[in-house]
Formats: C-alpha cells, sequence, structure tokens
C-alpha cells in the first residue's frame, strides 16, 4: 500500500506553491492524459491537477467540486486559493462548477454531446463516492478516453480500491504510484 503525503508543491520553478497530494510522477502521467483532451476533474481542492492539465495543453478542463473546508489545510475553504492559484499560473479553459458531483455527473452525462477525453476522479474517498463518480464518469468519457483516479491503493483511503476494484474487475491499464489509469 502507498500513502501519499500532502505537501506544498509548484508546477513550474517560479510558480506559487499549491498544496496537493500528488506528486511529479502522478502529475506528469495526469498532464500527458491530459494533452489535447477536454478534461472533466471531480476534486479539485486548490487546483493542482486542474492548472497541471491546462498547462500541458488541454483542450478544456471542467473542475467539479464543493469547495468545503478542506481538513489538510487548516479547514478553509479552497475555492478562493483555487482561483488565485489559477490566475497565478496563466491557466486557461479552466472552468470551475462548484457542485456536489453526485448531482453534476449525473446532470452532464444528461447531454448526449458532453463528454470528455479524460476525467479525472480525487474528490470524495469513501468508497460508495468513489463507486458513483466513477460510474458517471465512465460514461461521461468519450469512446477513446481515459479514466484516472488518484488514491489507488492509499492506506488512507481504502475505499478507492474497493470501488475501483469492484467495478472494474478486469483492473486498470496501468498504476502510476496511486494514480489508477483506465483507457477505453
Amino acid at each position: 500500500m502507498v500513502y501519499v503525503p500532502w505537501q506544498y508543491q509548484r508546477l513550474t520553478e517560479a510558480g506559487r506553491p499549491i498544496w496537493t497530494s500528488l506528486n511529479a510522477e502522478e502529475t506528469a502521467e495526469l498532464q500527458r492524459l491530459a494533452r489535447g483532451r477536454r478534461c472533466l476533474e471531480v476534486g479539485s481542492a486548490f487546483g493542482w491537477s486542474a492548472i497541471a492539465m491546462s498547462l500541458a495543453g488541454a483542450e478544456s478542463v471542467t473542475a467539479v467540486d464543493l469547495h468545503e473546508p478542506h481538513v489538510t489545510n487548516e479547514q478553509h475553504d479552497t475555492l478562493p486559493e483555487m482561483v488565485t492559484n489559477l490566475r497565478a499560473y496563466g491557466a486557461k479553459g479552466v472552468r470551475i462548477l462548484q457542485r456536489h458531483s453526485h448531482d453534476m455527473l449525473p446532470e452532464l452525462a444528461s447531454h448526449s454531446h458532453t463528454r470528455f477525453g479524460l476525467v479525472f476522479i480525487d474528490g470524495d474517498h469513501e468508497e460508495k463516492a468513489v463507486r458513483e463518480d466513477a460510474y458517471w464518469a465512465h460514461l461521461l468519457l468519450t469512446h477513446d478516453g481515459v479514466l484516472a483516479c488518484h488514491d489507488y491503493g492509499n492506506d488512507n483511503t481504502p475505499g478507492v480500491k474497493a470501488a475501483l476494484d469492484a467495478l472494474f474487475p478486469d483492473g486498470p491499464t496501468r498504476v502510476a504510484r496511486s494514480l489508477w489509469v483506465l483507457e477505453t
């Protein structure tokens, strides 16, 4: 099992530090997957992954998060910090939807024209929530899309592994540290 600690990191040498649990390997893989694709992110926190995907050349990034107080960083609202981080990095094409994924994903799926080349899930890590997010995310993928989920195999988030293993018994295409990747 893997433990992924939260820490301040920079996406560029001169960039503003952002609180994240994605490491360099996971970030690089997410950027590779995002390049040239319409991306949907479930769970944005302070904006690290949305910015990483934007800077990598994602066609667009739709970021879904309630932005409630974040327990890993002194319980403050993450939305103002995400907006500040997006501006600091000059991230383009990022649309923030301040909604709960269990409401937003079915709504997006109800529009037949709304599909994404990459859906990245890093929201609620409880098994039931991950199962629901991954189910709807899979429906939102283009025919050649990619589903990626963070914290797979993380000791502190066993619900992620349990949900993904139950929904996708054939397993992922690959796992990069704790980034579970399924290419459809």
